[in-house]
């Protein structure tokens, strides 16, 4: 069997569990959501809280995201004006938004390459080290939720989650230590806990602003399995997957029905806000300055 018919045959089988998940989640959906529920939703909307607070919350997001790139180029000897890796960095999120398993951040790795023909290899290593960060302390916060609650901890699943964020990080600090980090890693993990806690309170914003309440660390662990989920479903956005698991999550914590639909509603209407917003400030940032001067610092 040659590379190209294995190749399509991963493809085949990628398309083929996405579009068995996917089926799932629409059955799901349409027997536990009725369509009265957007407008309702919508109504008890508080678009004062929830517009203002996560646009202030999101730009913080991409500049500590943005804070945490540039660190790792400035190790790698690369230099680059601030701005110009806020806005392609706001780009490659605005993207990772839509595409599956946030895929679409990936762009911010071409477009550096282009705009200053930066070493496409290292910096397509620095993204693969971001990533894992991320996927390390999202393991994390669903690893330090079940350590918390009483009872949720079972022995098995206890181990196994222990496994893959002790194996995740090890990897992560191994990669790290070949790119000849060293101690300057623990700048880049701040910056992870920090980018986190802000995309929680973004979840907190829009939750709280369909009056949908959870506590802090329910939030957290709701953040981790649903991104989880969102990533396994290979969909565009987590579509389908993402809402049935932040669905059940919520159910789970004693949030009633009605307000869980609510819920699950106002995190699409988030989604659908990063994504616009994202398109609305590369815009601006796009008509600010353009592409006048160079990207490299100086």
């Amino acid at each position: 069997m040659n590379l190209n018919s294995k190749k399509n045959i991963t493809r085949l089988v990628k398309m083929l569990v996405a579009g068995c998940i996917f089926v799932f989640a629409v059955r799901f959906i349409l027997i536990n959501f009725d369509a009265k529920d957007i407008p309702v939703a919508l109504m008890r909307m508080k678009w004062l809280l929830f517009i203002p607070a996560n646009a202030v919350l999101l730009l913080l997001y991409w500049w500590v995201r943005t804070l945490r790139w540039r660190t790792f180029l400035v190790q790698e000897g690369l230099e680059y004006s601030l701005l110009e890796l806020f806005r392609v960095n706001v780009v490659s999120l605005t993207a990772g938004v839509v595409s599956p398993a946030q895929s679409g951040e990936a762009l911010k790795i071409g477009m550096l390459h282009v705009k200053a023909s930066a070493d496409r290899k290292k910096l397509a290593l620095i993204f693969f080290v971001e990533k894992l960060l991320d996927v390390a302390f999202m393991f994390l916060f669903l690893l330090s939720f079940l350590l918390v609650s009483d009872g949720a901890l079972l022995g098995g699943k206890g181990v196994v989650l222990v496994m893959i964020v002790t194996g995740v990080t090890v990897l992560a600090l191994g990669i790290s230590a070949k790119l000849k980090y060293g101690h300057g890693l623990w700048i880049p993990i701040l910056y992870t806990i920090l980018s986190w806690l802000l995309i929680v309170a973004v979840w907190q914003v829009s939750l709280v602003s369909v009056e949908c309440i959870v506590s802090g660390g329910q939030i957290i662990f709701l953040v981790g399995g649903t991104m989880v989920a969102s990533m396994l479903s290979l969909m565009p956005a987590g579509i389908g997957a993402a809402d049935v698991s932040a669905y059940e999550i919520l159910k789970y914590f004693g949030v009633g029905s009605a307000d869980a639909r609510y819920g699950v509603i106002a995190l699409r209407l988030m989604g659908s806000f990063m994504f616009l917003f994202g398109l609305f400030v590369s815009c601006v940032l796009k008509f600010s300055w353009g592409d006048h001067g160079s990207v490299h610092k100086g």
